[in-house]
């Protein structure tokens, strides 16, 4: 420990460097100051904080744009301070403001009072980095716990800041008073300096070297740039801190500073004169620093002059940002939001009714399970009825939100635009299914997708029997687990006629296990058709020994098929013994389809003449989402069961000593030449053993293409799709809408979409666009307030909302490739829900959130 007088006197010293960010820098810096006559008409002014730091990198960027530029502008630094700064810039006599914190509410009154407006663009972001022990217990600690840290007269205990922390002192390492960790430290306390004793060093590795030889109560701070300069620092971790707003954990990374994520983030901001942007030079003078779009970083000027100045430089997303606010304009806060639009309010009532592409339900489910968390008093009501319908919908004005698995065809986008509707778009990522075999293994690489039918489907329903006839006169489910495409040929006829509606065809049946089991919708209730051939499925997967949880609830109901018990570790002969005992107590039911497939390889590749490896198919259990996939998008034209005969192998064999049936898969896999299984990309991606695996590249039409990253998100590998959320701007007004448009980006929602592992999922890309959804929903609202009262008598009823919902299960119809018919599902004896739920809830326009919090400026001068 350092003696008191020393940490006085080295305060006095960094006094003097803060006294500096409100002191003329003429004053202080005049050997490198960059400065031209003020009467010159080409002299750019920029004004504001006069923190050293961010003067340097400011005359960095002049310094490289007059390098690299031929250009007669000439600039004037006049740094006297934030606000000196802010108060020039709203009455007009600067280019420019540099600054250090936010602009404050009464700032923003005091341009929009002189006419002027600005805008806001991210230079540099510098962080607080928290460095511990790798073998802490402690990882995370909230926010204001680093100014009882460092405020105190003594180092506080680890438990006295978090309670699992050990009732130790905390030994504490830092920079010397002049370092760049303690200036950030002094400045994210409102300038009040670290009173707590601690052990200074010169070098920020030095610091981390102390840590590695002390024991694991210490505690070491410096600046991110800092830290990410070091070379060895696998004996220590950085702390992640929670906020006040939020009780979530975030780390620092480039990403987390840059969205202000990361509570301890100092961000270097420069305001624009939205007037001066009518200049071309400082037009180009912006655009070169944030340099070309979709650029990566290491090529934009003002990350490396960030860097050179001891910054964290921004990540890619937030220099595209800053460029679409200059070439807009888009005026106003953008990167200083921290609270929701004023009509976005946690108390909000109403519903909102959400169609789609039913695949798409396995990331959207998770948003709008943490939606209603956020927003109790809001129902969604999702209704999958396929993606083709759900673009028609919302470009006819009938709903406002739709989830799709891929991006709309020009043609919806012309329907759009005929009739004024603007999407707005919001890509989360995308999930794919793989077909994986051993890395071993002799097979060819590649499978179309006629071999996957072989393989998976092997037979079309028409050839087993005529088992729809079958399932109409007994009640038998049929599934084809087509998830979004398969066709509904009846639905012509269902046009005209009521009835064929009221009774629900085998296709529809179909679609209806398969949502169940995609959990997309739980508001719809059997029906006895509906129960019966739920009981008949249940009847072919206790013969295949299948583990389905819904088997043992329906027999139970209607048969006693499953007195077996545990039917899922017994043999075969088990399961039919106990069939065969319970038929004389239930009528007697056809036998069900049992598809049966090829044996050998030699069968699927018929062209490779010395290919005689027996085929084993390692499949999950029935009804499970990757099988619905792979149908839906590998195989849609076929109309088919899974095959459930000898070479497919389900269950975990307990003797394997497997408690995952994935991990048992794909180590079978991996072990077995002639073995195939399919999972989830993700779930590949994760799978420790997966160099022992290969993953087999699918040819659907378009040539063999292998699932990567790069393929998965680009579209083009066959077996992925998106989850998507579009909203119409248009309906932004309504807060309803407003809302889970803002929940989408939030910190909640992200949260939790954050679990699913989506490929291509950026989420600091998708908290960059905040800004832009805050401006929307702000001006659809104040849109919507100066517009003149509708007049009731000359609207006439919304007679086509009734015709766009069904009469039975919505979920029902899920189809990507049937023709858009909404009137397919006419439904007189619901009109009343159709009106509902395809209306905007504009009666909870008045909850417009005016007790929302204040955006909480500071008004700190730097």
């Amino acid at each position: 420990m350092i003696a008191r007088f020393r940490l006085a006197f080295r305060a006095m010293l960094v006094l003097a460097v803060l006294s500096t960010m409100t002191m003329p820098v003429s004053l202080i810096n005049a050997p490198t100051m960059i400065q031209a006559q003020e009467d010159d008409p080409d002299d750019i002014v920029i004004a504001g904080s006069g923190y050293l730091f961010l003067e340097a990198m400011v005359e960095n960027w002049i310094a490289t744009y007059q390098d690299n530029v031929d250009s007669d502008s000439t600039f004037s630094i006049e740094a006297q301070g934030n606000n000196d700064g802010f108060e020039r810039l709203c009455s007009g006599t600067t280019d420019f403001t540099m600054a250090t914190r936010e602009i404050s509410d009464e700032e923003i009154i005091n341009c929009q009072e002189n006419g002027v407006e600005f805008v806001e663009i991210l230079l540099a972001v510098d962080g607080l980095a928290l460095a511990t022990d790798v073998e802490n217990e402690v990882s995370c600690i909230p926010y204001e716990s680093v100014a009882t840290i460092f405020q105190s007269e003594a180092p506080p205990t680890w438990n006295a800041i978090v309670p699992t922390g050990a009732e130790v002192p905390i030994d504490i390492f830092g920079p010397q008073s002049l370092g760049r960790g303690y200036t950030l430290l002094t400045i994210l306390m409102d300038n009040v300096e670290p009173r707590v004793e601690y052990e200074p060093f010169e070098e920020p590795a030095e610091i981390i070297e102390a840590i590695s030889q002390s024991d694991e109560n210490d505690l070491g701070f410096m600046t991110l740039a800092e830290w990410n300069e070091l070379e060895d620092t696998d004996d220590t971790a950085l702390l992640s801190l929670s906020s006040p707003q939020s009780t979530d954990c975030v780390a620092p990374t480039a990403g987390s500073l840059s969205t202000g994520e990361y509570p301890a983030t100092l961000q270097m901001l420069m305001y624009v004169n939205a007037a001066s942007l009518e200049d071309t030079a400082i037009q180009e003078f912006v655009q070169f620093g944030l340099g070309e779009d979709e650029a990566p970083i290491e090529e934009r000027p003002l990350a490396g002059i960030a860097a050179a100045e001891g910054f964290t430089a921004p990540v890619q997303a937030i220099f595209d940002r800053s460029s679409n606010n200059i070439r807009g304009p888009i005026t106003g806060r953008t990167f200083t939001r921290t609270t929701a639009p004023a009509s976005v309010n946690t108390a909000t009532e109403g519903e909102i009714t959400v169609r789609g592409a039913s695949i798409s339900t396995y990331g959207t489910q998770t948003l709008f399970d943490s939606f209603n968390t956020t927003f109790p008093n809001i129902t969604v009501d999702l209704k999958p009825y396929g993606e083709e319908r759900a673009w028609q919908a919302l470009c006819n004005g009938e709903v406002s939100a739709i989830q799709t698995s891929g991006a709309p065809s020009d043609d919806i986008l012309e329907l759009c635009a005929a009739n004024d509707i603007t999407p707005f778009e919001i890509y989360y990522g995308s999930q794919a299914v793989v077909m994986v075999v051993s890395a071993e293994s002799t097979l060819p690489a590649c499978l179309n997708s006629d071999q996957v039918a072989q393989i998976l489907f092997p037979e079309d329903i028409a050839d087993i029997g005529d088992a729809e006839e079958d399932a109409e006169t007994s009640g038998e489910d049929v599934p084809s687990g087509d998830a979004d495409t398969a066709d509904t040929p009846d639905e012509e006829e269902n046009v005209a006629s009521d009835e064929a509606t009221e009774a629900p065809t085998a296709e529809d049946d179909e679609d209806t296990e398969v949502q169940r089991d995609e959990e997309a919708t739980t508001d719809a209730a059997p029906s006895g058709e509906e129960s019966a051939e739920s009981d008949s499925q249940d009847t072919e997967e206790d013969t295949a020994n299948a583990e389905d949880t819904n088997a043992a609830e329906d027999d139970s109901e209607t048969t006693d098929e499953d007195t077996s018990g545990d039917a899922e570790t017994e043999s075969d002969g088990d399961a039919e013994t106990s069939a065969d005992d319970s038929e004389s107590d239930t009528p007697e039911q056809p036998a069900p389809p049992t598809p049966q497939g090829p044996t050998n390889w030699s069968e699927i590749f018929t062209d490779e003449t010395d290919l005689d490896l027996p085929l084993v198919v390692l499949v999950p259990d029935l009804g499970v989402l990757e099988t619905d996939i792979v149908h839906s998008i590998a195989v849609p034209t076929r109309d088919t069961l899974r095959r459930t005969d000898e070479p497919t192998i389900q269950e975990t064999p307990a003797e394997t000593g497997f408690t995952n049936e994935v991990d048992y898969r794909l180590a079978s896999v991996a072990a077995n030449d002639g073995a195939i299984t399919y999972v989830f990309w993700d779930t590949y991606a994760s799978y420790e053993n997966r160099d022992s695996l290969r993953l087999m590249a699918i040819d659907t039409g378009a040539g063999c293409v292998p699932p990567s990253v790069e393929t998965i998100t680009d579209g083009s590998y066959p077996i992925a799709f998106d989850v998507r959320l579009v909203v119409a701007e248009e309906a932004l007004n309504e807060p309803v809408t407003a809302s889970l448009l803002w929940h989408s980006l939030s910190r909640e929602g992200l949260s939790a979409l954050e679990t699913l592992d989506l490929v291509g999922f950026d989420r600091v890309e998708l908290e960059t666009r905040r800004g832009e959804i805050f401006t929307l929903i702000d001006e659809a609202t104040a849109a919507a307030d100066d517009a003149p009262p509708a007049d009731d008598s000359e609207t006439p009823p919304p007679a086509e909302d009734e015709t766009e919902t069904p009469s039975s299960d919505p979920e029902a119809e899920a189809s990507d490739d049937e023709e858009p018919g909404d009137s397919a599902t006419d439904a007189p004896e619901e009109s009343d829900g159709s009106e509902s739920e395809d209306e905007p809830a504009e009666s909870e326009t008045d909850s417009t959130g005016e007790d929302s919090p204040a955006d909480g400026d500071s008004e700190d001068e730097e």
